[in-house]
C-alpha cells in the first residue's frame, strides 16, 4: 500500500516529500521493520495505528490470547516502536491519541465508551512491558517504570536512569524513604480531599521539617518534574526528612484530625514522584 501510494502521489505532482511520507505511513511492517525516516510519515504511521487500535476495539475485535485476525498487537508494537524511536514525538501520549482517534469516530456518529480506550491502552502497556523484557531488562525494574507507559520514550529514559542508580546509596536510601510512604497510604493516594484537609495541626518539628522539605524539592523540580535524575539529584534533604518523621511522629493519630493532617502531608510527598515510578515494585 506504501510502494503504491508513493508512486500514485508522484503522478499526480505531489512533492517528494508528501509522497515519501505516504509509503512511510505503512511503516514499520513487521515488529522489527523499518521505521519512518521523516517527521510526518511518522505522525502518519502513527494516526494509521491508533485509528486500527481503536477502531477493533470498538468493534469487538479486540485479539485474545489465541487469535489476531486483524493484527491489533501487530499495530501496538508499531506505534511503540514509532513513538520510542522518534525523538520529536516523544511528547505524544498514548491516552491522549487514543482519544483523538475516538473523537474521530463520535464526529462520524460512532461512541466509543470509556472503558474501551482504557482496554486499548492496556493492551499497548502490555505490548511496551514485553518489549522491554524480551531486551533483557530486569523485571522489577520494567514493573516500575510501566507508569510511564504512556510516554514510552520518557518511561526509556527512566528506565535507563533507573539502571545507572540502583544499588547506589543515594538511590536505595531514597527508594526505601519512598516505600515507607506509599506503603502507608491507599494504592492510589490519600483520600479524596486531601488537597482540603486542615494542616494546623501539623506543628510538631518533625511534620514542620517535612513540610519544608517537601516544597524546597517541589521548587527545585519545577519543569523537571518527569526527571527521575532531577529527582535523585535534590532529594537528599528529603530522605532524611522523611525518616525522621516516621521516627518522630505517630502518622495514625488516634485523633482523626491530626492523622487526616499527616496521611495528607504524605500525600503531598507521595505526588513529588508518584507519577515517575512504581515505588512499590522496588
Amino acid at each position: 500500500a506504501g510502494v503504491m501510494a508513493e508512486e500514485y502521489a508522484r503522478r499526480a505532482g505531489e512533492s517528494a516529500e508528501v509522497a515519501r511520507a505516504l509509503a512511510e505511513m505503512e511503516l514499520p511492517r513487521s515488529a522489527g521493520g523499518a521505521l519512518p525516516a521523516g517527521g510526518a510519515g511518522a505522525v502518519l504511521s502513527l494516526a494509521d495505528r491508533f485509528d486500527l487500535v481503536t477502531g477493533m476495539f470498538v468493534i469487538g475485535a479486540a485479539p485474545t490470547g489465541s487469535s489476531d485476525p486483524f493484527g491489533v498487537r501487530r499495530a501496538a508494537i508499531g506505534l511503540l516502536n514509532v513513538l520510542r524511536s522518534t525523538p520529536a514525538l516523544a511528547g505524544i501520549h498514548v491516552n491522549e491519541a487514543l482519544r483523538a482517534a475516538a473523537d474521530r469516530f463520535a464526529a462520524q456518529g460512532v461512541e466509543v465508551p470509556a472503558e474501551r480506550l482504557t482496554e486499548a491502552a492496556e493492551l499497548i502497556t502490555r505490548r511496551y512491558e514485553q518489549q522491554l523484557t524480551d531486551a533483557g531488562h530486569e523485571h522489577r525494574l520494567v514493573q516500575a517504570v510501566l507508569v510511564r507507559a504512556d510516554r514510552p520514550a520518557h518511561g526509556d529514559r527512566t528506565l535507563a536512569t533507573l539502571e545507572r542508580h540502583v544499588g547506589t546509596e543515594a538511590f536505595d536510601g531514597l527508594t526505601a524513604a519512598f516505600q515507607r510512604v506509599v506503603r502507608i497510604l491507599p494504592p492510589d493516594g490519600a483520600e479524596a480531599g486531601a488537597d482540603a484537609v486542615d494542616r494546623s495541626p501539623l506543628t510538631a518539628p518533625a511534620e514542620l521539617r517535612l513540610a519544608e522539605s517537601a516544597q524546597a524539592v517541589r521548587e527545585a523540580l519545577t519543569g523537571r518534574e518527569d526527571d527521575l535524575a532531577a529527582l535523585i539529584e535534590v532529594s537528599a534533604p528529603l530522605v532524611v526528612a522523611i525518616n525522621a518523621f516516621f521516627d518522630d511522629v505517630l502518622v495514625m493519630d488516634p485523633d482523626p484530625a491530626v492523622r487526616a493532617a499527616r496521611l495528607a502531608l504524605l500525600d503531598d510527598v507521595a505526588r513529588l514522584a508518584r507519577t515517575i515510578i512504581d515505588w512499590r515494585a522496588l
